[in-house]
């Protein structure tokens, strides 16, 4: 059965949907499902139906994918991912289908920011964080087991967000490796949970300061 959030990526994914990934029906969801029935042949009624499933997910082969740890997200995690850049969202939930892992920090307001950088977990001060905007252009994320020790765990969930970010064309940049050379020294590898969309100054100047 397909939720909401579902639909909505396949929608993104097609061009159809414009809005933030965040599980709900509303005005922007059902316009979307409006014009893909009308660019389909189906009744433009906005109800997900049978036709409109089967239009929208044809049945195919399915991935060859190990998916031992797959799971929704889990109520933080969604709200967290609701404030993430559009593109930023979309590659989430494609990793999620592979992947356990929880999404713990999109948009950082000032206070946040500067309490980050005080306690030594940001290098950067308010505004110069691709976290202070909104949509947020960046997000940390959290493997299973949920272990910080667990390196080999952030490295794997690298491989995959920063894979299906490529198949889709979205520019990330991932904490691990820093100048994007593949290659992962101490110097260069410092965030692992971070990954954000790059170079994130020119997304910052098509979003707004995230003053919550």
């Amino acid at each position: 059965m397909k939720t909401t959030l579902d639909i909505q990526s396949e929608l993104q994914r097609r061009g159809y949907y414009k809005g933030l990934l965040d599980g709900q029906e509303g005005p922007q969801t059902d316009y979307a499902i409006r014009q893909f029935q009308s660019a389909n042949g189906l009744e433009r009624d906005g109800d997900v139906g049978p036709q409109t499933l089967a239009k929208l997910f044809p049945a195919a082969k399915p991935a060859p994918v190990v998916r031992t740890h797959v799971s929704a997200f889990d109520k933080a995690s969604l709200t967290n991912l609701s404030k993430a850049h559009p593109k930023i969202q979309a590659v989430l939930v494609r990793a999620r289908e592979q992947v356990e892992f929880r999404v713990l920090d999109s948009s950082r307001g000032r206070a946040a920011q500067e309490k980050a950088f005080k306690e030594g977990r940001s290098k950067a001060r308010f505004g110069q964080s691709a976290h202070n905007w909104s949509p947020a252009i960046a997000v940390d994320l959290f493997p299973a087991p949920y272990d910080w020790n667990a390196v080999k765990a952030f490295d794997e969930l690298a491989a995959v967000v920063m894979r299906i970010a490529t198949d889709m064309g979205v520019p990330l940049r991932w904490g691990g490796d820093w100048n994007m050379d593949g290659n992962k020294t101490a110097s260069d590898a410092w965030d692992k949970p971070h990954f954000e969309l790059h170079p994130w100054r020119d997304f910052a100047k098509h979003c707004t300061p995230y003053l919550s």
